[in-house]
């Protein structure tokens, strides 16, 4: 399962030749709290290092981004100071840094550069909130030497960041405890403010642009940079999640309905839709409590002699529409009801569990957790919905969540959309959209407005602990 890792290296003893940097340590805390928050970042791994050594320095790099995969996101944050040598190469300081021999006392550029690049995920990020100092050149201006970034760290897939040009050296300490460049991109995920259209998703290049705008009003003199290797790249930072589901239910669908409407924008291109998808939903997998492992073989037991390989094999291939009729049919086979074509409360009551697990695994699983009663199952109760419980408000309200109810603009009117209307995407269909049980005799599209049917076997499902 892809995973966001991020190492935050704090420097505010920077030798004898350098002030104190004092907001160093304390931007590394900032960034913390919010990268591994849940809710907020929603890093996996957040791993800090303050006024290390140069061994602890380098062993660090090399360690955390080692065991980095192809689909995650890893995320170098240092603060601190940056020293441009007389070839206009620069080193990253230590609390024993000395100018007169950076290599033995600071950790070069190239040295992160290469352990960047042996990093095997194809996203990364890479925030500079320094300042910058140049050493001393005879018959050279110190305010003359700078260094090209993108030359030194740059690479394709990788974005940097810096809070300031390399030709701005002078460290301005000030009363806050946090320097601009940092305060403004926490204020930016902790406030939701970087989200500047308002669906949910911070991609890096709006959280740098919220950051810059805010500096720009203080300090104008101030350049932050972005530094992406194309023009149209970005890297999709987090999914902000509502701690209230029950805030603003239009609201949220936008959310969702939006995010995938961004994503493939940005990364159809590439032919990655379906790693970004899976990403972006990983909050959603911790929120409802699902356990997937796409290397785990597939569970198809069943007490009714039901054969789900078919299912499974459809489900595999992203064949969603006919997965969705092909779960009807096992299902109406695992009770009998094949002739009636349809469930009734008797049948429902009495399905059998390690069918009931099994089809709704495979729907988890195959879809990395977007798909599946039980996700459904969580919606339900995260808007307040008791199994067993005939509430047509709260129904309408789940139908607008999973996207069965027609919607005009994002106004919702009073209408439930016909099944050849429903999306079979997993790029476009909202969270939990299917399966659906709405393609037998009994079960049409337009009947889903009649909560009876779903509450009762969403209760099974609780009986059977799925």
């Amino acid at each position: 399962m892809p995973k966001k890792v991020a190492l935050l290296i704090g420097v505010s003893e920077c030798g004898t030749q350098l002030p104190p940097h004092s907001e160093a340590t304390n931007n590394v805390a900032a960034m913390q709290r919010v990268l591994q928050d849940p809710n907020l970042g929603g890093f996996d791994q957040v791993e800090t290092l303050l006024n290390p050594d140069l061994g602890a320095m380098q062993k660090a790099i090399q360690q955390v981004f080692a065991k980095c995969g192809v689909n995650d996101l890893a995320l170098l944050f240092f603060s601190g100071y940056v020293l441009i040598d007389q070839e206009e190469h620069f080193y990253f300081t230590t609390p024993n840094t000395n100018k007169e021999d950076l290599p033995s006392t600071a950790v070069p550029a190239s040295l992160v550069q290469q352990e960047l690049m042996i990093c095997d995920a194809k996203r990364q990020i890479l925030i500079l909130d320094c300042c910058y100092s140049a050493t001393q050149t005879e018959g050279k201006p110190t305010e003359s030497l700078s260094v090209n970034l993108n030359k030194e760290l740059g690479a394709t897939g990788r974005a940097i960041l810096t809070s300031s040009t390399t030709t701005q050296t002078v460290f301005e300490p000030g009363e806050a405890s946090l320097s601009l460049y940092t305060q403004y991109l926490v204020e930016g995920i902790e406030t939701g403010a970087a989200d500047r259209d308002g669906v949910g998703l911070i991609y890096l290049r709006e959280w740098h642009n919220y950051a810059k705008s805010k500096i720009k009003e203080i300090k104008p003199q101030f350049e932050p940079n972005i530094i992406l290797d194309e023009k149209e790249f970005d890297i999709l930072l987090t999914l902000l999640l509502n701690p209230d589901p029950n805030h603003d239910p239009e609201a949220e669908y936008r959310k969702i309905e939006s995010k995938y409407f961004k994503i493939v924008e940005n990364y159809e291109r590439l032919g990655e839709t379906s790693n970004v998808v899976t990403q972006t939903l990983i909050k959603k997998q911790k929120t409802f409590g699902l356990s997937i492992d796409p290397e785990a073989p597939d569970d198809l037991s069943s007490d009714s002699g039901i054969d789900y390989t078919r299912l499974r094999d459809l489900l595999k291939a992203g064949e969603w529409e006919e997965a969705d009729k092909e779960t009807l049919i096992v299902i109406l086979k695992a009770v009998h009801r094949q002739t009636e074509g349809y469930l009734n409360i008797d049948s429902i009551e009495n399905f059998p569990c390690t069918d009931l697990h099994t089809i709704d695994q495979l729907w988890v699983k195959y879809s990395s957790g977007q798909f599946g009663f039980s996700v459904q199952k969580e919606i339900w109760r995260g808007i307040g919905g008791e199994f067993g419980q005939y509430d047509n408000a709260l129904y309408e309200e789940f139908g607008l969540r999973v996207g069965w109810r027609e919607r005009s603009r994002l106004v919702l009117i009073t209408k439930w959309k016909k099944y050849e209307d429903l999306s079979f995407s997993l790029t476009w269909a909202p969270v939990g959209h299917l399966p659906t049980l709405a393609s037998g005799k009994l079960m049409k599209f337009d009947q889903l407005n009649f909560w009876g049917v779903r509450s009762d076997f969403y209760a099974r499902m609780e009986a059977c602990w799925v």
